[in-house]
């Protein structure tokens, strides 16, 4: 089963990018306009989605299923850090100890829908991942 979150309500033909399918670009440096993402082969887009659900991406196997449609180059960051919590997320109530349970997918979904104020999609994903009420 692909790493996709029930929020982002994105079928298994993959016509969008997951958060997962993000993740994996990213760490590969590779940012893919959607008509490209759509070009690629299925099996190309699910074994990058697939790569970005797992605790480190194998950026190789990312760029191999990219093929001749490399994409344009964008600089990596570093992934959110199971540590502390990214300034994005400081004033949104979660607590440390949680954000460390969390996968690392979980933590760049989380973040990526913070940096980008998707407020609704990051209540949703913290409903999605059962995120303990603060009491």
């Amino acid at each position: 089963m692909l790493p996709i979150y029930r929020f982002e309500q994105i079928g298994e033909d993959l016509e969008l990018v997951p958060l997962a399918g993000r993740r994996a670009l990213d760490a590969a440096g590779r940012k893919v306009a959607l008509l490209e993402w759509r070009a690629l082969p299925h099996d190309a887009r699910q074994l990058i989605v697939d790569a970005g659900g797992h605790e480190v991406v194998d950026v190789e196997a990312v760029r191999s299923a990219l093929g001749s449609s490399e994409g344009a180059p964008i600089r990596t960051a570093p992934e959110p850090s199971r540590d502390a919590l990214p300034d994005a997320l400081a004033g949104k109530g979660l607590s440390l100890a949680w954000w460390s349970r969390l996968r690392a997918l979980d933590r760049f979904a989380l973040h990526s829908l913070a940096r980008r104020g998707r407020d609704d999609g990051l209540k949703a994903l913290r409903a999605e991942l059962g995120e303990p009420r603060s009491t």
